[in-house]
Order: C-alpha cells, then sequence, then structure tokens
C-alpha cells in the first residue's frame, strides 16, 4: 500500500457504454462489465493489471452484484485482487 507520501496517478480510465433494460449488455455482470473498462484503461495506458495498486469502479444499480466487485474486476484483468478497491455508487 502506498505511504501517504506516495504520489497518486490516474493514466488512464475508461467507461462502458450506456446500455438498457434487457438490452445487449443484460447477460453480463457488473463484474464483467468493470472488467471489460479496466482491461480498456489498462491498454490505453500501455500497463498490466500487476501495475494497479487501487481499482475504483463505479455503478448505478448495486443490487445483486456481491461483494467487493471493483477488486473482483481488478482481479480479472490481472490485478491478483491483492491491492485496495473502491466502489462509487452513483
Amino acid at each position: 500500500m502506498p505511504s501517504a507520501a506516495s504520489p497518486i496517478v490516474i493514466l488512464a480510465g475508461a467507461r462502458t457504454p450506456m446500455g438498457r433494460f434487457q438490452g445487449g449488455l443484460s447477460p453480463l455482470t457488473a463484474t464483467d462489465l468493470g472488467a471489460a473498462a479496466i482491461s480498456g484503461a489498462l491498454d490505453r495506458a500501455a500497463m498490466s493489471g500487476a501495475d494497479v495498486d487501487f481499482a475504483y469502479l463505479g455503478n448505478v444499480v448495486a443490487a445483486g452484484i456481491g461483494q467487493v466487485p471493483a477488486r473482483r474486476a481488478a482481479a480479472l484483468c490481472g490485478g491478483g485482487g491483492q491491492g485496495e478497491a473502491l466502489v462509487l455508487k452513483v
């Protein structure tokens, strides 16, 4: 975990497409969609999942997504699920 003096750097960000109720994205879980967005951000930054220390994941409907979806999404991208994670409910 970074110390208080460690700089925080955001190298890239990504988002999933806007979906609609029972639309084309409905078979995917929030964690799967988050993993796709994280993978896109990692590709843009030319980094691997092992380089990520902290993952932020935002979602609108939290019902049924399970525990710690941000950490699970980061783990799907090769981060191992060991870093810190935060879900922003928007």
